[in-house]
């Protein structure tokens, strides 16, 4: 009797310990997976900050026939800041 105690004991202790195991896997996957997303929308994030940098910066930089700056661009950009600023505030 006392050797089949002790065989099921081990093997409680057996699926307890691979069942801490898995529970630790499953987190480090769960966390793994977020830091991915994380990343993900870092990139996203990023790539729209520079695409809208890009397009401003091509807007202020246009000049007409003489070479000199062309405002109506420069406004555009402008009023393009504050509409974006309006927006943020409400």
């Amino acid at each position: 009797m006392a050797k089949t105690r002790t065989r099921a004991q081990k093997v409680d202790r057996y699926e307890e310990a691979k069942k801490v195991y898995d529970d630790i896997q499953q987190k480090k996957r769960d966390e793994k997976i977020k830091r991915q997303e994380e990343i993900k929308k870092k990139a996203e994030s990023m790539q729209k900050y520079n695409q809208s940098k890009k397009k401003m910066q091509k807007a202020l930089m246009k000049r007409n026939k003489k070479g000199q700056p062309n405002l109506g661009a420069q406004i555009e950009v402008m009023l393009e800041k504050m509409q974006k600023k309006v927006g943020e505030g409400k």
